[in-house]
């Protein structure tokens, strides 16, 4: 993973996988990930479930992928979610 992991003071993970030209969410994503960053790449296609691995997840940013289909369940239990 080409991604940057850092970590608060209450064990919530920050990924910053910003302009790293992927073109999936990519794999190895610490599962207790509460922000992650997803700016300025190729991402076209979000998969259903694909981050319900994360159920910590507050904040997901995907600006600047070109996403052209958001399948249905895409954000399947991500009820934390409040910023997308």
């Amino acid at each position: 993973m080409r991604c940057a992991c850092s970590s608060d003071l209450v064990g919530g993970v920050t990924v910053d996988c910003n302009g790293e030209n992927l073109e999936e969410v990519p794999d190895g994503i610490p599962p207790k990930t509460k922000m992650l960053e997803l700016d300025h790449n190729r991402i076209s296609v979000l998969p259903t479930s694909r981050f319900s691995r994360f159920p910590d997840l507050t904040r997901l940013s995907i600006d600047d992928n070109g996403l052209s289909v958001i399948q249905n369940g895409a954000f399947y239990d991500l009820s934390r979610l409040d910023l997308l």
